[in-house]
């Protein structure tokens, strides 16, 4: 399911094997990866994702037996305000 992550904020990948509808043990330790580390990054381990820039990635999973599921994390600018103070006459 795709993620919207304002820039500089985390989330975690979690990798899930299915046959058919049930869900069954991966194969070894998914190692995660990033289609673009100027927008998000990814720990290949973890799984940790850190929206780096604003744009939108692909996040992929795969497993010791090949199998690799993907999906986008949008990463949205921070919003800021901004004051001025003018003096009266």
């Amino acid at each position: 399911m795709p993620v919207q992550l304002p820039v500089g904020k985390t989330a975690t990948a979690v990798a899930h094997r299915f046959q058919g509808t049930t869900e069954i043990p991966l194969l070894g330790a998914p190692v995660y990866s990033t289609s673009d580390a100027t927008i998000a990054t990814v720990d290949p381990a973890s799984g940790l994702i850190t929206a780096v820039a604003a744009g939108t990635a692909t996040i992929t999973g795969k497993d010791t037996d090949g199998l690799s599921g993907s999906d986008t994390v949008t990463d949205q600018p921070v919003q800021t305000i901004q004051l001025v103070i003018t003096p009266n006459p």
